[in-house]
C-alpha cells in the first residue's frame, strides 16, 4: 500500500512540476503591449532579374521561404550611370521600398598579368546579358515592382510588374 502511495505522490509532482507555469498578466499593462506581434511568420523573398542590353527585364524566378531577412536594411543609396533603381510598390503606387542595384551588364574582374610580373589587372567588362538577384523580407504592400535605369541623370522605366508573392518553398 506504501509502494502505491509513494508512486501516486511521484507521478503527481512528475505531472505537476512537468506543467508549463506562466506569469499572471499586469492588468495595468495597456493593451497595444499586450497585442500580438502582426507578422508572426515572417518571409523573406528572393527574385532573380533577367537584363540584357536591349533593355529587356524580366523576373526569371521568385522564390519565398519562412524567415527574418538578416543582411543590411541599409543600401547603397547613390546612383551611378547605368545602374538600376527597383522601385516596390502598393496597389496603388505609394512607394513601399527602393533598391540600388549597381549595373548588373558590368561585370569587374580582376586577373593577374601574363608578364610574370605577378601584377594584379582589374578590368570591367561589358556583358550583353546578366542575371542578379535582390533579397529582402517580404511585406504585403510589395504588389507591383518598377524597375529604372539611371542614364544623363535621369531615371528612365525600364518595366513595370504586377507581382504576387510565390508560395513558400
Amino acid at each position: 500500500m506504501r509502494r502505491f502511495s509513494i508512486l501516486y505522490l511521484f507521478l503527481f509532482l512528475l505531472f505537476h512540476l512537468a506543467c508549463k507555469s506562466t506569469q499572471p498578466t499586469n492588468s495595468n499593462e495597456s493593451q497595444s503591449e499586450v497585442m500580438e506581434d502582426p507578422n508572426t511568420n515572417p518571409e523573406i523573398l528572393l527574385m532573380v532579374f533577367y537584363i540584357n542590353q536591349k533593355d529587356s527585364v524580366a523576373i526569371s524566378e521568385s522564390y519565398s521561404n519562412v524567415g527574418v531577412y538578416k543582411g543590411s536594411e541599409e543600401r547603397s543609396t547613390t546612383a551611378y550611370d547605368r545602374d538600376l533603381k527597383l522601385t516596390f510598390l502598393d496597389q496603388d503606387g505609394s512607394i513601399c521600398q527602393e533598391i540600388i542595384v549597381a549595373n548588373p551588364l558590368l561585370k569587374k574582374v580582376e586577373y593577374v598579368s601574363d608578364d610574370d610580373s605577378g601584377k594584379m589587372t582589374a578590368e570591367a567588362v561589358d556583358l550583353e546579358e546578366a542575371d542578379f538577384f535582390v533579397r529582402l523580407q517580404w511585406n504585403k504592400c510589395l504588389q507591383q515592382i518598377k524597375v529604372e535605369r539611371l542614364e544623363d541623370e535621369k531615371w528612365k522605366l525600364l518595366k513595370l510588374f504586377y507581382y504576387t508573392k510565390p508560395s513558400i518553398q
